[in-house]
């Protein structure tokens, strides 16, 4: 390139440049215009611009258009009971669900509707675990560990809500020993004569126990035991009542009237009353001649005969005295009064007498 060519580029080059400071002073001045403007009237639109008072994202009201099938409740039936809910969804009953139950047992296929089912499945077993342990049997329902339950005890306190799991604790609570029970008690008759028949008293208790049998007064008083602090087995026990003051054939008949008797259940180790039953019982017999009295003795003999008259009078009575008084007073040896002066009235004529006769 000669000389004259290298000139006229390099000329316009500068004037390019030139252009382009022009260009850069009028946008540069322009900005600082802007700006103050902005300042000096900020509520103006370029000094809300500036201080991005407007320059927001736009707002906008969505609305989701609800599904054709809304969420259903389990169990719920529609189309004339052709369908059940079932996990919020509806199934079906039609020929290849024939016979089958819901998801819970529930519900029966039968005829292209959903029946009650008549033999619904028992309920979960206690402490099982589902749905990758989130859910766990308690009391016969399904509880679900969730953020809710996170740090809960089941039921019985062997497991805890963890991390929206069940898991077995290690160290669950000792398990909690069930107290006796006594039940099916009777005596069979309840009303009964012990001089010919006896009467027998059972019981069940629902686990071994220390027994306590006692007859009672109407009074509620012990009158007797039959069973005193004996270790029985869990089950059913028989005992006797012979009605006596010590249940044995030799023992004192129980006199007549109404009675109870009462089972008491301890506990084999500590001892403690855990449960009380009571019944009514009735002794009922006749006592012949509770009270005869001495033996008489034999047969006395026959009738002595007649009548062997009065007595005979006295030869001497007494001037006054009834006649036959005085002969039972000297029978008995008394007088009429009250002494044993009989023979002083037999002295007086003797010894008239022999007065008499000294004087002859």
């Amino acid at each position: 390139m000669d000389e004259r060519g290298l000139l006229v580029k390099l000329a316009q080059k500068f004037e390019a440049f030139s252009i382009g400071k022009k260009v850069l002073s009028i946008l540069i001045s322009a900005a600082l215009g802007i700006s103050t403007v902005a300042v000096a009237v900020p509520e103006s639109s370029l000094g809300q611009l500036l201080r991005a008072d407007v320059v927001q994202p736009p707002q906008f009201n969505i609305t989701i258009a609800p599904d054709d099938d809304p969420v259903c409740t389990d169990d719920s039936l529609t189309e004339n009971d052709s369908k059940i809910c079932s996990s919020n969804s509806y199934i079906l009953c039609d020929a290849a669900k024939e016979g089958q139950s819901n998801a819970n047992g529930k519900y029966v296929c039968t005829s292209n509707k959903w029946m009650l089912n008549q033999n619904p499945p028992p309920p979960c077993t206690e402490d099982a675990l589902s749905d990758s342990d989130s859910k766990i049997c308690s009391n016969g329902s399904l509880s679900l560990c969730d953020d809710a339950m996170e740090g809960f005890s089941n039921g019985n306190g062997k497991y805890l809500c963890t991390n929206d799991k069940w898991t077995l604790k290690t160290n669950p609570p000792p398990p909690q020993d069930d107290k006796v029970e006594i039940t099916a008690d009777s005596i069979t008759p309840d009303t009964f004569n012990p001089i010919t028949h006896n009467a027998e008293i059972k019981f069940t208790i629902s686990d071994d126990a220390v027994i306590e049998l006692n007859i009672l007064k109407a009074n509620n008083d012990k009158l007797l035991t039959i069973i005193d602090n004996k270790d029985k087995t869990k089950g059913e026990t028989k005992v006797e009542f012979k009605g006596t003051s010590d249940n044995t054939v030799a023992g004192t008949v129980i006199p007549a009237g109404a009675y109870k008797y009462e089972i008491i259940a301890k506990d084999s180790t500590t001892k403690a009353v855990e449960d009380t039953e009571t019944g009514s019982l009735t002794l009922a017999y006749t006592v012949v001649n509770p009270n005869p009295g001495p033996n008489p003795g034999p047969n006395p003999g026959p009738n002595p005969g007649p009548n062997p008259g009065p007595p005979a009078a006295n030869p001497d009575p007494v001037p006054g005295e009834d006649p036959i008084q005085v002969l039972n007073n000297k029978k008995g040896g008394e007088t009429s009064d009250t002494g044993p002066g009989v023979l002083i009235y037999s002295i007086f004529p003797v010894i008239g007498y022999l007065v008499t006769r000294r004087k002859r």
